[in-house]
C-alpha cells in the first residue's frame, strides 16, 4: 500500500497528463482510491496537526487541562474537514459537469477530485505542525493544474471550458475550506475557551 502510495504522489505531481489516462483506466473503485490514497494523506495530516497542538498550545489557566484533548480534537477536526472536502467538491464537479461540457459521472468526479488534491493535502501534512508555516501552501495551488490536466482525460471536458471549470474548482475549495474552519475555529473556541495557540 505504501508503495503505491508513494508511486501515485510522484507519477501525478511529475507526469500527471500519462498518470490520468493510467487513472482513467484503473479498476479500483473509488472507496478503494479514497481508503487506500485519500484518507492515508488525510490521517498524516491529522498526525501533524495532533503534533502541533500539542507541542505549541497553551491554556492560560490550566496547561495540563487539554494537553491531550485539544489535540485529538483538532485532529478530529481535520479529518472531518478534508473528507467533507472531498465529498463536497465531488458532487459539485459532478453536479455542474454539463455546463462545463463534461461527462456526469460521480465516479470519475471523486477520482479525479482525490488525486488532484495530491499537492493541497500534501502542503497540509507540513502546514499543521505550526500555523507559522502557513506558506508552504502556497505549493497547492498546483492542486488546479492537476485539475486542469485531469478534466480532459476522467470527464472528458472541452479544452476551451477547461480554464472557467477550474476557477470555479478554486472558488469551491476555498470557500468550502473558508467556510469549515471559520465553524470549526467557533465550535473549538467554545469547547476549549482558554486555549491560546502560538
Amino acid at each position: 500500500m505504501a508503495s503505491f502510495i508513494t508511486e501515485r504522489i510522484k507519477s501525478i505531481i511529475f507526469y500527471p497528463a500519462y498518470e490520468w489516462k493510467i487513472i482513467a483506466a484503473e479498476k479500483r473503485t473509488l472507496k478503494e482510491d479514497f481508503t487506500g490514497y485519500a484518507f492515508t494523506l488525510i490521517l498524516l495530516g491529522a498526525a501533524a496537526q495532533a503534533l502541533g497542538s500539542f507541542l505549541f498550545v497553551r491554556n492560560v489557566l490550566d496547561i495540563d487541562a487539554y494537553r491531550f484533548s485539544y489535540p485529538l480534537v483538532k485532529a478530529l477536526v481535520y479529518i472531518i474537514m478534508q473528507m467533507f472536502t472531498i465529498f463536497m467538491l465531488t458532487l459539485f464537479i459532478n453536479g455542474v459537469a454539463r455546463r462545463f461540457a463534461s461527462q456526469k459521472d460521480f465516479i470519475k468526479s471523486g477520482k479525479l477530485v482525490i488525486y488532484a488534491l495530491t499537492p493541497f493535502l500534501l502542503c497540509y501534512i507540513l502546514a499543521n505542525l505550526d500555523r507559522r508555516l502557513i506558506i508552504v501552501m502556497i505549493p497547492a495551488f498546483y492542486s488546479l493544474y492537476l485539475f486542469a490536466k485531469g478534466l480532459p482525460v476522467m470527464l472528458k471536458t472541452a479544452p476551451l471550458k477547461v480554464p472557467s471549470f477550474i476557477f470555479i474548482i478554486a472558488i469551491t475549495v476555498l470557500g468550502i475550506n473558508y467556510l469549515l474552519e471559520m465553524g470549526f475555529a467557533f465550535l473549538t473556541a467554545l469547547i476549549f475557551p482558554d486555549i491560546i495557540t502560538s
